[in-house]
């Protein structure tokens, strides 16, 4: 796998996390008026050893580990609500997956860069 290729399954997989916290941070906001309601959370343990791997350099298998990856396992906890804490993590999630939007961006110029040339 080219380094290439690890870097944007890298990037899909980080997409696919902040994407699902981003949802989960929705829920909770929308579950904030509810009496009693409790914060979900989710674990990306999976996805983070993949992560961890990738930027050391082990992509050995990273998209077929990427194509077995299962949903977080989601889970309420029993705190109650924050609603500053969500609407943080809502932010957090946004400016995280601007950052690997531009480095997605960045990655695809520099393959054009390659096959194209510089005109």
């Amino acid at each position: 796998m080219s380094s290439s290729e690890t870097t944007i399954d890298a990037i899909r997989l980080a997409l696919g996390m902040y994407q699902s916290r981003a949802e989960i941070a929705n829920s909770n906001i929308a579950n904030a008026s509810m009496p009693g309601a409790l914060a979900l959370r989710a674990d990306f343990s999976q996805y983070q050893v993949m992560l961890d791997a990738a930027v050391e350099g082990r992509s050995d298998g990273l998209r077929q580990a990427i194509s077995q990856v299962r949903e977080p396992d989601i889970r309420p906890l029993e705190t109650p609500l924050n609603l500053d804490a969500q609407v943080s993590e809502l932010v957090g999630v946004g400016v995280g997956f601007q950052s690997l939007t531009e480095a997605l961006n960045r990655q695809f110029g520099l393959m054009r860069l390659a096959v194209v040339g510089r005109n």
